[in-house]
C-alpha cells in the first residue's frame, strides 16, 4: 500500500500519459503491462515515490538481492524508458537514470521445439495449428501470429503491420502458410480484414493465444511449452541450412545480431563438422612420429 498522498494521484496521471505513448507507438499489451507493473512496485517501495527518486535509491531498488538476473535486467529497462521520458517531455528537469549502468544481460539458451514437438503443433486443432504454422515457418511472434490477417498474407509476401518495436515489416512467405491461407476468402469490409486466428468465430487476443496454446500444450503432455519454441526452431533451422547469421538476423527480424544468437541453437554435430572441415593435410609432417623411448 502506497504511503505517498498526493504523490499517488500526479504518478497515476503520469502513469496514464506514458501508457498512452507506449501504445502510440506500437507497445504490446504485455509490455505495457510490465512497465505498469514495474513502475507502481517502484513507487511504493521507494521512500519518496519515482517523481523524487535519485540515482542511488534506484540503483539501491534494483540492487534487491532476491532478484533474478533477468527481473533486474527487465526492471532496468522500464526504469531507463520511463525516466528519459519523463525528462524528454520536460516533467522532470533531470534524468537520474543517465549514469546508471545497464545490468550484464544473462546468458541464454536457445529452446528451439523438438521434431517430435512441431509435429504435434503442426497436427493441433485450430486455432493451435494457424498459429503454430505461422510461427514455425515464418518465425512470427505470438503477438504478430494473433493480429495476422488473410489480407497480409499473399504467395511471395506477407506484411505485418505492427511488428515488435511498432514497425511495419514483412517476410517471405512460406509455401506451406500459403497452401494452408489461400483458399480463405478476405473480408467483405475492408475497413475489417479477416483475422486468421479465431475463437468461436471472433479474433482473439496475444494474451488470449497464449492461454489456449499453453491449455492445449499440456493437454498433450507439453508443460511450460509456448509458441515461441517454434519461433526459436524456425531460427535455427534457417541458420543451419544458411549458415549466415545476417540472412539469420534479417528472417528473424532482429536489429542486433545479440538478439539472433538467443535463437539459433548450434548442434553438436554442427561443431564437430566445422572442426573436422578444418584443412590439416598441408600441415601434416613429413615424416611419422617417433616412436617413445620404452620405459
Amino acid at each position: 500500500m502506497s504511503t505517498h498522498g498526493g504523490q499517488d494521484v500526479a504518478m497515476s496521471v503520469l502513469l496514464e500519459q506514458h501508457i498512452a505513448v507506449l501504445r502510440a507507438e506500437g507497445a504490446s499489451e504485455a509490455t505495457i503491462r510490465e512497465r505498469r507493473r514495474c513502475l507502481l512496485r517502484l513507487h511504493d517501495d521507494l521512500p519518496h515515490g519515482v517523481l523524487y527518486a535519485c540515482t542511488e535509491q534506484l540503483q539501491a531498488w534494483l540492487g534487491y538481492e532476491r532478484w533474478s538476473a533477468w527481473t533486474r535486467y527487465t526492471y532496468f529497462g522500464h526504469i531507463t524508458e520511463f525516466y528519459r521520458w519523463l525528462a524528454r517531455s520536460g516533467l522532470r528537469p533531470d534524468d537520474p537514470t543517465a549514469e546508471m549502468r545497464r545490468p550484464k544481460a544473462p546468458a541464454c539458451v536457445p529452446r528451439p521445439a523438438t521434431e517430435a514437438e512441431i509435429r504435434l503443433a503442426l497436427e493441433a486443432p485450430e486455432p493451435i495449428r494457424t498459429a503454430a504454422m505461422l510461427a514455425y515457418y515464418m518465425g512470427l511472434r505470438r503477438a504478430e501470429a494473433a493480429r495476422a490477417c488473410r489480407e497480409h498474407i499473399t504467395e511471395d509476401i506477407t506484411l505485418i503491420p505492427v511488428a515488435k518495436g511498432g514497425d511495419t515489416q514483412t517476410i517471405p512467405t512460406h509455401p506451406a502458410v500459403w497452401e494452408h491461407v489461400r483458399d480463405i476468402p478476405p473480408s467483405d469490409d475492408p475497413r475489417r480484414p479477416r483475422r486468421l486466428i479465431l475463437e468461436d468465430g471472433k479474433p482473439v487476443t496475444p494474451e488470449r493465444l497464449g492461454v489456449l496454446v499453453r491449455r492445449w500444450a499440456s493437454s498433450v503432455g507439453l508443460r511450460g511449452w509456448g509458441l515461441h519454441r517454434l519461433r526459436h526452431a524456425f531460427g535455427t533451422e534457417i541458420q543451419r541450412v544458411t549458415g549466415d547469421i545476417r540472412v539469420t538476423q534479417e528472417c528473424l527480424r532482429h536489429r542486433s545480431i545479440r538478439s539472433t544468437q538467443i535463437y539459433t541453437q548450434v548442434t553438436e554435430e554442427q561443431r564437430r563438422a566445422a572442426i573436422e572441415r578444418l584443412p590439416w593435410a598441408r600441415h601434416r609432417p613429413a615424416t611419422t612420429r617417433p616412436v617413445p623411448p620404452a620405459a
